[in-house]
């Protein structure tokens, strides 16, 4: 029996600007996304940029502490990922 299966990776969504006067590290997430979409490409695996899916100067999708999500981010992630999915699957 041959298995056959993708790999899809999803980006890091941007953080806000508290979250990253909070934890300077968050301030590479270009850098870490850029890292992770070079890592896909090598290795044949699909890269799902979600990075959009939040506008960090909002805090629509931000608990009050500005880092973790409300739910309602969740599903919008989720669409994202089953569109890529449908989309590269055919």
């Amino acid at each position: 029996m041959i298995l056959k299966h993708r790999i899809f990776i999803n980006s890091i969504v941007c953080s806000t600007p508290a979250a990253v006067e909070e934890h300077s590290e968050w301030s590479k997430t270009d850098d870490f996304n850029s890292q992770l979409q070079e890592m896909c490409q090598r290795n044949g695996w699909n890269y799902v940029d979600i990075s959009d899916i939040s506008n960090p100067d909002e805090d629509k999708y931000f608990q009050e502490d500005v880092i973790h999500y409300i739910q309602d981010l969740y599903p919008v992630w989720a669409e994202r990922m089953i569109g890529e999915t449908i989309k590269v699957n055919g």
